[in-house]
């Protein structure tokens, strides 16, 4: 057994060697899961969060039960991601703040695209950052016209992987020109 190391928070550079780690660990199909989690790390498999590390796995899972919430179209569900006192921005708006908040937000998109269907296209992760890429489609419910919408979250993790500040993006403009027909 190797003497104790001095557990010193990671630089940017040596978080991203962990990402690029995880993907080749991905793409090798290598399990590591029997070393040490201070060894596991220099091999992507966890990431630092604070003076704690975040599970990667952990975290993909979170964001396929995410998508999953959206394609129930129970805005409960996916508030339920939140924390209590969570908020998500969108495309620099008001804030939605508040678990109950984050639920009138999702109300409003099924009210918008009934049909929506979300599609998690990959999921980033850095210290407690992760970001969330997705792609939604469906119609709008004014026009009945078909939406392919593309766009992303950003969000900060507390330890228990509840949402505590998500930033929201996608071209508003070409969701009204595909909600127009144009």
């Amino acid at each position: 057994m190797s003497a104790a190391r001095p557990v010193w928070p990671l630089s940017l550079m040596c978080q991203m060697a962990a990402i690029a780690g995880h993907i080749l660990c991905a793409v090798l199909k290598l399990d590591f899961s029997g070393l040490d989690k201070t060894e596991c790390h220099g091999l992507g498999m966890l990431i630092w969060k604070g003076d704690a590390m975040i599970d990667v796995q952990a975290v993909a899972k979170m964001a396929a039960d995410y998508t999953a919430a959206w394609n129930s179209k129970s805005a409960e569900a996916v508030a339920s991601f939140f924390a209590e006192d969570g908020e998500i921005i969108i495309n620099n708006g008001d804030p939605w703040s508040g678990r109950s908040r984050v639920q009138d937000m999702a109300a409003g998109f099924y009210a918008d695209v009934p049909d929506l269907t979300l599609s998690c296209d990959d999921v980033r992760c850095a210290g407690n950052h992760v970001i969330f890429i997705w792609t939604f489609t469906g119609h709008d419910a004014n026009s009945g016209n078909p939406l392919n919408i593309r766009g992303w979250e950003e969000w900060e993790v507390g330890d228990d992987l509840k949402v505590k500040a998500s930033r929201g993006w996608f071209d508003a403009e070409d969701y009204g020109r595909q909600a127009e027909g144009k």
